[in-house]
């Protein structure tokens, strides 16, 4: 199955001053499909709770733990 999707730039406009251009693609394309967040960036991951968007995040050694969760 492939997923095509487009981003608008109005859709990254929210994000644009707290990450930089490929965070805020990455959160808003996540946002959108409703997909975790994956990263070994703890410093991304509390700006991301700080910031309070809406997507779930998980730090990469709580790999499992996020597949558990989601099945």
């Amino acid at each position: 199955m492939t997923l095509v999707t487009i981003m608008n730039a109005m859709d990254t406009a929210p994000y644009g001053e707290l990450f930089d251009p490929v965070e805020t693609e990455m959160l808003a394309t996540a946002q959108r499909i409703e997909a975790p967040v994956l990263t070994d960036q703890y410093e991304l991951i509390q700006r991301i709770i700080d910031a309070s968007i809406p997507v779930q995040v998980y730090d990469i050694d709580d790999f499992d733990f996020a597949l558990e969760e989601t099945t």
